[in-house]
């Protein structure tokens, strides 16, 4: 057990700890079930998945802890995946605040439509009101309404290319 706390990342320590004497406490239900980092002997830091089981026997304060069984998987390519699309989201955002352009994505199967926080305030709708594409071609003003859904109804074309890419002027909820 030293040999293994020794290796694990000293950030992790806080954590990893109390989660050990737990799994070893015969009260428990002996899980262990942790991401953490280890430190190797190259001093490269790896990510680790552990889940084990601890087997206790006897039985109140007879009970003891016998074994513990369990898995360990390598995780580091999973948590640089997650921080690089993290990341990246990260710098959509920025991109998408810095340059006040409103996004909107629109869920087919679903009909739900999300706006960005941006969009919805140049447009005037509050961040909690659910937009469908009823209220939304609403504001669109009338001669331009025909246009929008031809527009509209090429980009659901499943023959088509899937492009929305068209002007029209929407009026915004405070007209």
């Amino acid at each position: 057990l030293q040999a293994y706390l020794f290796c694990v990342h000293p950030d992790d320590l806080t954590f990893i700890g109390p989660a050990v004497q737990r799994a070893h406490d015969p009260k428990g239900d002996g899980l262990f079930d942790v991401e953490h980092r280890i430190i190797r002997r190259d001093g490269q830091i790896r990510w680790l998945s552990t889940r084990s089981q601890t087997l206790f026997e006897g039985e109140g304060e007879a009970r003891h802890a016998v074994r513990t069984v369990g898995a360990v998987i390598d995780i580091t390519e999973r948590k640089r995946a997650d921080e690089a699309l993290r990341a990246s989201e990260e710098r959509r955002s920025q991109a998408i605040r810095a340059s006040a352009a409103g996004i909107f994505d629109h869920d087919h199967v679903t009909g739900e439509i999300y706006w960005s926080p941006e969009l919805r305030d140049r447009l005037g709708w509050a961040r909690d009101e659910r937009v469908t594409l009823q209220a939304f071609t609403a504001g669109v003003l009338d001669e331009d309404r025909a246009r929008l859904s031809a527009a509209v109804a090429a980009a659901h074309d499943p023959a088509g290319d899937g492009l929305f890419d068209i002007e029209y002027r929407l009026a915004t909820r405070q007209g």
